[in-house]
């Protein structure tokens, strides 16, 4: 008869009928056997998904690759003026003021900004 919830048990439980008639031998009424479910097609799909998946994204990768130049001494190197330079050292914080750290990181940087604005001096052949 299929199962069947019962008061007090958690499980839904198997309910039977038996037949006691003449000529019911062997006869079944209700639903047949249940088949077992297949469990191992969700983790089998998920493993493809995840295989596929790899294989598009080492093809794309194979594709869009950017072409790779090493560099070479001529490439980097720069022609220097016989004017002077600057070099920007960070500012030490001569108070005790631990709060005046940030100031003076604020300056060093505001510094570097203002002269990187300036026209280069030296320009990547």
């Amino acid at each position: 008869m299929g199962e069947h919830p019962v008061k007090n048990i958690s499980d839904p439980v198997r309910v039977y009928k038996v037949l006691m008639g003449a000529g019911d031998e062997g006869k079944l009424i209700g639903e047949g056997p249940k088949h077992k479910k297949k469990k191992w097609i969700l983790p089998v799909l998920i493993v493809a998904a995840i295989a596929v998946t790899s294989m598009v994204w080492y093809f794309i990768q194979g594709i869009i690759k950017p072409e790779i130049k090493p560099a070479t001494v001529e490439k980097m190197a720069c022609s220097f003026p016989d004017k002077p330079f600057i070099a920007v050292l960070p500012f030490t914080n001569m108070s005790n003021d631990p709060g005046q750290d940030f100031f003076t990181d604020g300056m060093t940087d505001e510094l570097i900004t203002n002269l990187s604005k300036i026209s280069l001096i030296c320009r990547m052949k």
